[in-house]
């Protein structure tokens, strides 16, 4: 891995991404900001670690490219509690902390290794909202950013969830269902529909749940619902809202080599502020000699052919990639189609 050191003459333009940074630092021979340094960091732990799993590259790069050099992704390296990775991206962003509340809740963090933190999405996520004041449960969220998640999957992990929390849902004669899809992935809100305050909930004791007026949604209903929202992405069947989702759990359709370079020359031609990027990146040439310099060079073990590799990460940003980058971040509302 490149060495690191405080760059003696500061300038205003990073040599990687070409944005102002006000703390630039020699890395490899180039004046970088923190973030292009901590996806650099990122990419080279990814590929001489072998780490494989689409559903961990991703999310690494991004918080790297997102948060890289925040006080907040420095200290993960010795964290010891939970950490909200949505809430740590915003307040790198400089966005407010609360904003942070609606955003995907299926991260994770696996460990920080050789400085870098890594990251986990899992594909199917569920929050939990108990009634102000208990401890009796209220609310189910189902978050999906993958359509690889199958109807089966979401009742399983629905019916888990209420089991687990001794919630009922057999003799369920109504309910509230409702769904979104705000912030890049599909999100099902499911109650009984009632709003009790502590007092009332406290005085059914035992026997909450014995109430069918404070049943659950059936878990083979919010199923069937989830499977008319899911829809399908067939060219001659296109509806829903899968054509919207990512592809977390499909094997990699490119080597994690590839992602990963891909990643690298998106972040440099793109910038790390840009929330709708071209598809077009700028300034091939540079981008090549980046990828090539910082990271490739940095391998343990180098591809066999290290210039097509730099090539590629180019051309695979510019043809496949930068959409895939942007969904953890990025993507916001989408709109239900109806069946063709």
């Amino acid at each position: 891995m490149g060495s690191v050191a405080e760059a003696t003459d500061l300038t205003e333009i990073c040599s990687g991404c070409s944005k102002p940074s006000a703390h630039l630092m020699n890395h490899s021979g180039e004046q970088l900001c923190e973030k292009c340094i901590a996806v650099v960091r990122a990419a080279v732990v990814l590929l001489n670690r072998a780490i494989a799993d689409e559903a961990t590259i991703i999310p690494t790069l991004v918080i790297a490219k997102i948060a890289g050099g925040s006080p907040g992704y420095t200290a993960l390296d010795s964290a010891s509690a939970p950490v909200n990775i949505p809430r740590l991206m915003h307040e790198a962003r400089d966005s407010s902390a609360e904003s942070a509340e609606g955003e995907y809740a299926g991260w994770d963090l696996m460990g920080v290794i050789d400085g870098v933190p890594i990251a986990h999405v899992r594909p199917l996520a569920l929050k939990l909202e108990d009634h102000a004041g208990t401890t009796v449960l209220k609310r189910v969220e189902v978050q999906v950013i993958s359509r690889r998640i199958k109807s089966e999957t979401v009742m399983t992990s629905y019916e888990c969830a209420l089991r687990e929390r001794g919630a009922e849902w057999s003799e369920n004669n109504h309910g509230v269902i409702s769904y979104g899809f705000n912030r890049g992935y599909l999100s099902m809100q499911l109650s009984s529909g009632e709003d009790l305050n502590a007092s009332i909930v406290r005085s059914f004791g035992e026997d909450f749940f014995r109430n069918p007026g404070n049943h659950f949604p059936a878990p083979s209903l919010v199923g069937g619902i989830y499977s008319s929202l899911l829809g399908s992405v067939h060219k001659r069947n296109r509806h829903g809202f899968a054509y919207a989702l990512d592809l977390y759990e499909k094997p990699l359709a490119k080597s994690p080599l590839r992602l990963i370079l891909a990643f690298v020359a998106w972040h440099v031609g793109e910038g790390y502020d840009v929330e709708r990027p071209r598809t077009i990146i700028a300034d091939k040439q540079h981008v090549e000699q980046f990828v090539y310099r910082q990271v490739i060079e940095s391998l343990d073990v180098p591809p066999n052919n290290p210039w097509l590799s730099s090539r590629k990460a180019w051309e695979d940003a510019e043809k496949f990639a930068w959409n895939r980058f942007t969904r953890l971040y990025a993507m916001g509302p989408a709109p239900y189609l109806p069946k063709s």
